[in-house]
This record gives structure tokens, sequence and C-alpha cells, in this order.
């Protein structure tokens, strides 16, 4: 965590006064578009079943390792998707990636619905990249039927316990498992029941819940799926005194109370997205923020040379537009807003 410090003053300088210039930090990257299931807020599977087509000309782990080995050290690697399981290479992009960037937290969040391949890559992935805490976020929106026709796949739920076990007994200190539940309007009133069982029946490293919100990259925007009773149950979340089995699921889970006050609270905050994070989509688009379709180029159009799009004057122009005040719901930005702002970093570093 040190080697932030460093890093954390550039990214303030970087956002205020365009000085220093730093690369990105947290990366997320869209692996794929291909999607099994057609969940009430989300709408890529949807997308993928009308247009197959889309997930053509997928990067390949190869582009993949040219990209990171442009970029260099990161600290923290999302891969996700769609369904980032379905990339039948996943586990060589995981292994690219760490041998060209060397992250020090990776996190794949999944539906859960190919448990014998989960369990598989993520073995070889925790072989392959050594030093690296691996995070695998499974979603869980409802029990039995009720998840199933949120998710919008028959025996999912069955699906997603299979998956959860199966990783719970690959027993390695360096994986943390996480059951992530998104709230909306299909299943507000029963985050309490979803809550009591995680806790009883699996009692994961980590319980995250998120608040559905209209995102470009989930081709959602116009769709009614928000709920706007979620702070009563999120102050719940809050009280919980659950007892973290790894020191990743216990960063994680001070750094959720700190994401939920600000839910709760729906102040605007001073946004980092397209100054220590940016999104890699699966075709090679670079997005400064995975909210906003803010493409600043393709890296196939520049040999994957990231540096040459992250410091174009596109992308300088467009985070002028950034560094208005934000409402964004989407928790991977809250951690890294949290990690670039010392005053509330310091509150997570008391408790």
């Amino acid at each position: 965590m040190l080697e932030l410090i460093p890093r954390i003053a550039k990214y303030n300088l970087f956002r205020e006064f365009g000085l220093a210039k730093p690369l990105p930090t947290n990366i997320t990257v869209t692996v794929t578009d291909i999607c099994n299931f057609m969940c009430k807020t989300c709408n890529i599977g949807k997308l993928y079943t009308e247009h197959p087509e889309i997930a053509k000309n997928e990067l390949s782990a190869e582009e993949y390792g040219r990209i990171f080995n442009n970029i260099g050290r990161v600290f923290w690697i999302t891969m996700t998707g769609g369904e980032p399981f379905f990339r039948r290479d996943l586990a060589d992009i995981a292994a690219g990636i760490y041998k060209n960037s060397e992250p020090r937290f990776m996190t794949i969040p999944t539906n859960g619905y190919v448990p014998k391949k989960i369990a598989g890559d993520v073995e070889r992935i925790l072989s392959e990249c050594e030093k690296m805490r691996l995070i695998v976020n499974l979603s869980l929106d409802g029990l039995g039927s009720e998840h199933d026709e949120i998710r919008g796949m028959k025996d999912s739920f069955e699906r997603v316990l299979e998956s959860y076990f199966a990783l719970r007994d690959l027993k390695n200190d360096r994986l943390s498992i996480g059951v992530n539940t998104v709230i909306s309007k299909f299943n507000i009133d029963k985050l309490g029941e979803i809550a009591a069982f995680v806790g009883s029946e699996l009692k994961p490293d980590s319980f995250i819940a998120e608040v559905a919100e209209n995102r470009s990259n989930l081709y959602n925007e116009k769709d009614d799926i928000r709920s706007e009773n979620y702070g009563k149950v999120l102050r719940a979340l809050i009280r919980q005194n659950n007892s973290p089995r790894t020191s990743t699921a216990a960063i994680i889970r001070l750094a959720r109370g700190v994401f939920y006050r600000a839910l709760i609270s729906g102040k605007p905050h001073r946004c980092f997205a397209g100054f220590a994070s940016a999104c890699i989509m699966p075709k090679g688009d670079v997005w400064l923020s995975c909210v906003k379709r803010s493409s600043i180029g393709n890296l196939r159009d520049v040999n994957y040379d990231f540096r040459s799009l992250w410091f174009s004057e596109k992308a300088g122009i467009m985070r002028n537009e950034l560094k208005k005040p934000c409402s964004c719901m989407l928790a991977n930005a809250h951690y890294t807003n949290l990690l670039c702002n010392p005053a509330k970093l310091l509150t997570v570093v008391k408790q």
C-alpha cells in the first residue's frame, strides 16, 4: 500500500492542475460481451442474444499482454463482462496482465453458472499469479426461483451455490470469495432475507450490495430498475458485525462502509475516473469512465500504445467534463475516489 502514497499526490495534481500526468492504477477490463443471462437490471445478455456478432473480434490474450506491457505497474485490475468466465482464455489473459503489470489485487465478478470452469480458471490464476490477491464476487439477487427470475436463467441459483463451494474447496489464502447483490426495485424488499441466508449458510469473505443504476456499459440507460428506498437496507448492512476471514476482506468491508454512507447521503463527490482509473472495452476502446460512454480511442489503431491515448488531446478535453461533481453509484469508482481522497482514506484507517 505504501507504494501508492506518491501516486495519490500525483493523481490530485493531475486532476486539479493537469500536472504530474500519471497512468491509471485501477483498470477495469471488460473481456467479453458474451453473457447467457437475461438479467432484469442489465441488457448485455439480451444484446448478445439478439446480436451475437458483437462478441466477434474481441481482444486476444496476446493483445492484452502488449497493452499492459505498455502500461506497466497497476495496483488493481477488475476483469468483467458479460460473463468473464465464458472466455476460454481467461486464465491466459490474467496471467499476461500479471506478468506485465504485477497488480496487487484482481477482482472477477461472475454469475456463477459454470462451476467447473470457474474453479479451474481460478486455481490456475492463483498458481500463475504468485503474489496477487484474487477476489471472486458471485452474483446473488434472490433466493431460489426469485434469483432465477431476476437473472433470467433457470437453475442459476443452484449453479451459483455450486460455484461458491467449489471455490471454497480451493482453500487458498490469496483467494477472497464475495457474494454480490444488486439492489433493485425487483428485490429490495427481500434484501434482509438474502443477507440472512448469505450470513448463516454461506459465510463468504464479504457480502456486497450495490444499487442498480443505468450505465452505458450495461446498455440499460433508459430502463426502470432502480429503487429509491435503499437507504434503510444499506444502514442495516453497515450495522452488521461480520468478522472478515482475510486482510483483503477486512479492507473491502471498511471501504464498503464508506461507500454505503456516500450512497445514503446522495452528495456529489470528486471523481477520479479518467485520472486514476480507466476502462478497456472488449474490442480495444478505452473509456475514461465505466459509467459514461467516453471513448478516447481504440488501442488497435495505435499499435496498443495505451499512453498515446491516455495523454491525447481528446482525453484532456473529456477529462474536463469528468471534473464536474459526480453522483454515480459504482462501487469500483468509489474505491478509487476514496484512495485518492486523503481525508476520507484517514477515516477508514482509523476504523
